[in-house]
């Protein structure tokens, strides 16, 4: 057993080197530094380990340990000055230590802007600005919001715009266990936003498509030619090119709780599936000695070309990673180790982008590759079904099961759910989705003929039609999904060990992994226990932070009371369940409307919501509260409210104008009160 182990670790080197680069990266992000020290080592490791080949081979075994150790400082250097060199922040002329408060520059549309609600959004290069009369070059990415007039649509990628404006800056998340899309975007470099009108910018050139974007729009228009209805025509465009601006949050959020939401957004299943498309219609080329050598060329350029027309994301980049190895190793003759192939695609993706190790989609990818390569053989080979129908069936279902075992931490981490019915609606989703890939490029290649195109868009169409009619109905089933999962960095590192050493114990039957097993499983029931102990006996007061929608909630004993109008309630509901999740806040207890002048008591602690100014009556004694809510802008003073309310603390939330706050802040410092601002300090918790 140890012998297979080391033969393992021996034919995938590039799985042993991981880690190192990995603790580099994590290094810089978190603990942001100078790289001149990492620099200087790199450097002279390097021309330490060159050294090493003008020694004989008896001094080189015994350097064996120092040059490993060396070797992984070297990882690890390598891995913080990737990182550091892909922070825009660490170029001198980045636009965010331009101190300037209006700032005129020329920036250029990377994406044409896609249609939202309520305005047009896309994302901006700045490419250079004005100081001093003179045009100097700068960096800096812009999230670009467009108001939703006539001009703004003849907006397109490539476009260059001169602004005169005031930058904003993206600010944090503050609601406790929420997405924090302020950290999502800085890791794409973008820090700033602005939302223009069409009289705030000049057009000064008009950019032309990328040959990517203009094949995209070439394959909409003909899956809007042939299929009719935009449900169906939207899941067209996610199947086929990844295109997912025209779904509904209804419909897909319903993919996402019935746990086949990979079917829409592409990833290495899709590439999988057009790889086989390649080998299957490049198959001649093999029978003839002069065009053996073009048939993996011609694969690899139009893998390539389909993983950047659906947008290169980090699943289809581990894929076609890993495609690429397989098809060049077969080329060479030589005969590729699936692990050391999945390290390798891993590699070279953080080398091009460290910060793809917080990238859903990458993780998501990984983690079921891993658990397919790991589990889907021996427990396929485990019973022999003759029946071949059935086989195929037995092996979805192994594959689908196998690829969840990796992936159930992050989806339960991320997203707080576990869809119950992932099994079933993955044996109907996954052959139907297949069937209807491959209608898709069959729709593209026969559209010159309309007649055909006709019937084949309408075959199409009827398959789709009935596929999210059967997600619809899973999803509104009523033990689809078990909500309201909190797991944290613990409990899923636990999680990880337990699944190993089971595979271990499993292959070895040694009674140590047995022990290790129960260690892993006693952490994560401690864990688990310690953290509803907590949840049982502390009390929580929550003001959110949600622009214009003032929302309260009250945690206590894994049960919450929601104080706020009806309407702000269903606005903001999918954008609370995290954060309640994380709280303990397991059911709701009572809905509260607040009114002029609520009062509420809970547990001891006495909170007032004040929505307009107070009635005071002559020789009336103040009224004592823990906590004061102004909301609504009223049109009242400190002063006059602490005649009617004597409160510990003043909380204004953030539907109250900056200026107003500003104005009872001055005033409340000169009176010595305590205070918190919701739009400028962030949400409010407060434990009881």
């Amino acid at each position: 057993m140890r012998s297979s182990t080391l033969i393992f670790w021996k034919q995938a080197p590039l799985l042993r080197l991981l880690p190192g680069l990995v603790a580099g990266i994590f290094l810089q992000y978190y603990f942001p530094h100078r790289i001149s020290i990492e620099l200087f080592v790199l450097v002279l490791l390097l021309i330490c380990i060159a050294s090493l080949r003008f020694l004989s081979v008896q001094q080189k075994y015994r350097l064996t340990i120092p040059v490993g150790v060396s070797i992984y400082v070297i990882l690890v250097c390598l891995g913080s000055v990737i990182t550091h060199a892909h922070d825009i922040r660490s170029h001198k002329n980045w636009i965010g230590y331009d101190e300037s408060h209006r700032k005129t520059l020329l920036i250029r549309l990377l994406e044409t802007p896609v249609e939202r609600k309520k305005s047009f959004k896309t994302t901006a290069a700045i490419e250079s600005q004005l100081k001093n009369g003179k045009w100097v070059s700068v960096k800096g990415q812009l999230l670009l919001y467009f108001s939703k007039e006539e001009k703004n649509r003849q907006l397109q990628q490539g476009d260059r715009l001169l602004i005169s404006q005031c930058l904003e800056s993206v600010n944090p998340n503050t609601n406790p266990g929420a997405f924090d899309y302020a950290a999502y975007l800085s890791r794409n470099n973008i820090y700033h936003r602005l939302f223009l009108r069409s009289h705030q910018y000049q057009r000064i050139d008009t950019g032309r498509l990328s040959w990517n974007r203009r094949t995209v729009y070439s394959v909409l228009t003909v899956l809007r030619t042939y299929i009719h209805g935009k449900q169906e025509q939207a899941i067209a465009e996610a199947l086929l090119i990844g295109y997912t601006f025209d779904l509904e949050d209804e419909l897909l959020e319903a993919y996402s709780r019935t746990g086949v939401i990979h079917v829409i957004a592409i990833s290495g299943m899709h590439l999988g599936l057009v790889y086989g498309i390649l080998l299957l219609l490049t198959s001649p080329l093999k029978k003839f000695r002069y065009t053996r050598w073009a048939r993996p060329i011609l694969i690899l350029v139009l893998l390539w070309s389909f993983s950047i027309l659906v947008g290169a994301s980090a699943s289809v980049l581990r894929a076609a990673v890993i495609f690429s190895c397989m098809i060049l190793g077969e080329w060479l003759h030589r005969k590729n180790n699936t692990y050391n192939s999945l390290a390798a695609s891993m590699f070279c993706l953080l080398c091009v982008n460290p910060y793809y190790l917080w990238d859903l989609g990458f993780q998501l990818s990984y983690a079921a590759v891993a658990g397919i390569m790991l589990f889907t053989k021996p427990i396929y080979s485990y019973y022999y079904i003759p029946n071949k129908i059935i086989r195929h069936c037995w092996q979805l279902l192994v594959v689908t099961c196998c690829a969840q075992v990796f992936t159930i931490p992050v989806v339960l981490y991320h997203f707080h759910q576990f869809p119950n019915l992932f099994m079933l609606t993955n044996l109907v989703v996954v052959p139907l989705s297949g069937c209807a890939l491959y209608a898709c490029i069959v729709l593209l290649m026969v559209s010159p003929v309309e007649w055909m195109a006709a019937g084949i868009g309408f075959l199409l169409q009827s398959v789709l039609k009935y596929m999210n009619r059967f997600i619809t109905y899973a999803e509104q089933l009523p033990f689809a999904v078990t909500d309201h999962i909190q797991i944290n960095a613990l409990q899923i590192v636990c999680y990880f060990f337990l699944i190993l050493f089971v595979w271990r114990w499993i292959a070895s039957k040694k009674i140590r992994y047995l022990f290790y097993i129960s260690t892993s499983i006693c952490v994560c029931l401690f864990s688990y226990t310690f953290r509803h102990i907590q949840i049982r006996q502390k009390n929580r007061l929550l003001v959110y932070q949600f622009s214009g929608q003032p929302v309260t909630e009250i945690f206590g004993g894994g049960k919450y009371i929601s104080i706020g109008q009806q309407a702000q309630l269903s606005t903001t509901r999918k954008m609370r369940l995290a954060t309640q999740t994380l709280m303990g806040g397991f059911e709701q207890k009572a809905v509260w409307v607040p009114k002029e002048s609520l009062i509420l008591s809970v547990n001891g602690l006495k909170i007032a919501w004040l929505t307009k100014k107070p009635l005071y009556k002559a020789g009336s004694r103040p009224i004592k509260v823990a906590v004061l809510l102004l909301q609504h802008n009223p049109a009242v003073s400190i002063a006059a409210i602490r005649q009617v309310y004597k409160a510990d603390i003043y909380v204004w939330d953030s539907n109250n104008p900056l200026w107003k706050i500003r104005k009872w802040k001055k005033e409340a410092d000169s009176l010595h009160l305590r205070h918190h601002s919701v739009p400028e300090q962030g949400a409010f918790v407060m434990d009881f």
